[in-house]
């Protein structure tokens, strides 16, 4: 489908499969299942760790690059302001503003939730720490496959209309592109989830080229052509301005480094070297 506006019943199917495996996280963390002696204790490979404090090293960049995937919804921005109901500027900012300060405050509850029942044993993909006795985290489990599969064709699409955009299709010629491209792209990210394990690879991969790339080095590049295509018009840059573009320089140093790193310490730790 073209449209995303038929997802809307099915992407709060998603969301309440995430809710719920939030509450049910919280419940975990308040009965103790999962601390010496509690029910799932004996039944976990990973135990849970304490103790050793909180220490900067290469596994930090890991961190960073997972957090860049949380934030990354730059793609879908305009074929949401497009199909959003009354689309001025100011609801789409309050939009924007509520999912992204909702989606801020869900992720730091469920790191923190899960890290004060696993520690240093925390799994890149939390329901992996949970027993597959525990049937609350079964469901858990389900729910956030529902999620994952609600919210999957707003990322393909984004993939699909970008690809057909850099090939200059329009008209009938994107018509009769549209079902082969998207058939094609299913098979091959499909292919790719039967190879690759590890979500928590896959997310810091992810991360590390993508979230760096579209939160840091894009925008700052965006900014800085405008500017100089506006200094050739005859603007004369402010201070502020001046400013502005440099700290624009500055990103897109930490997003090359921050790219860089990541990337190498995420392929290091999967291939057992870090």
């Amino acid at each position: 489908m073209k449209s995303l506006s038929a997802l809307a019943p099915f992407s709060l199917l998603g969301l309440g499969g995430t809710l719920y495996t939030a509450i049910f996280m919280l419940i975990r963390l308040m009965d103790r299942s999962y601390f010496p002696g509690g029910k799932f204790f004996n039944d976990i490979a990973l135990k849970p760790v304490f103790g050793k404090g909180f220490t900067i090293n290469q596994m930090t960049f890991v961190l960073l690059s997972m957090f860049s995937t949380s934030y990354i919804a730059h793609y879908n921005a305009p074929k949401f302001y497009t199909e959003l109901k009354n689309n001025t500027m100011s609801r789409f900012n309050t939009v924007v503003g509520s999912a992204f300060g909702a989606s801020i405050l869900f992720f730091i509850f469920v790191m923190v939730t899960g890290f004060l029942q696993f520690g240093g044993n925390t799994a890149g993909f939390i329901l992996n720490n949970y027993s597959s006795k525990d049937n609350l985290a079964t469901l858990a489990r389900f729910a956030i496959g529902l999620a994952l599969l609600t919210g999957y064709p707003f990322t393909f699409s984004a993939l699909r209309e970008g690809l057909l955009d850099l090939q200059g299709k329009t008209g009938s010629s994107r018509d009769a592109a549209f079902t082969p491209l998207t058939l094609t792209l299913l098979g091959l990210v499909t292919a790719l989830a039967l190879v690759l394990k590890d979500v928590g690879f896959v997310v810091s991969m992810t991360g590390a080229l993508l979230g760096s790339l579209l939160m840091l080095i894009v925008p700052a590049i965006m900014n800085i052509s405008s500017h100089k295509a506006l200094v050739k018009k005859g603007l004369q840059p402010t201070f502020g301005k001046n400013l502005e573009i440099g700290v624009n320089y500055g990103l897109i140093g930490t997003g090359v480094v921050m790219t860089v790193l990541g990337v190498y310490v995420s392929v290091m730790r999967q291939l057992g070297k870090l």
